[in-house]
């Protein structure tokens, strides 16, 4: 049931070894950054860019750069929790997959 406290094990994380930096050829002032990711399976995940947006450079992910997920079992998907970066605070994973948890249960009961 989705109720039921999450471990450790309902955790996973996929590294991140760059970022695409992006900028819109409409708006130079400002800039977007995107994880290039590499999964378990060793596919290299990255951002589809916009026709209106150009790739400005890369630049690579201090080690231990992760983007941070949770599993749900029911229903069985998976839900990005945030980024984990080497000497930046991050949450308790866990207790953000049991608050994400209590929401979708509040969500899918009509509250």
């Amino acid at each position: 049931m989705m109720s039921q406290n999450s471990t450790e094990n309902d955790i996973y994380r996929e590294t991140i070894i760059g970022w695409q930096v992006v900028r819109s050829k409409n708006d130079k002032k400002n800039i977007w950054l995107y994880p290039i990711k590499i999964n378990w399976e060793c596919f290299v995940e990255t951002e589809e860019l916009d026709d209106d947006d150009e790739l400005f450079c890369v630049i690579p992910a201090a080690p231990g750069t992760f983007d941070v997920y949770g599993m749900l079992k029911e229903p069985c998907f998976d839900h990005s929790l945030g980024l984990e970066l080497p000497g930046a605070y991050h949450p308790n994973w866990i207790k953000e997959l049991d608050n994400f948890k209590i929401k979708k249960l509040k969500e899918s009961e009509g509250g």
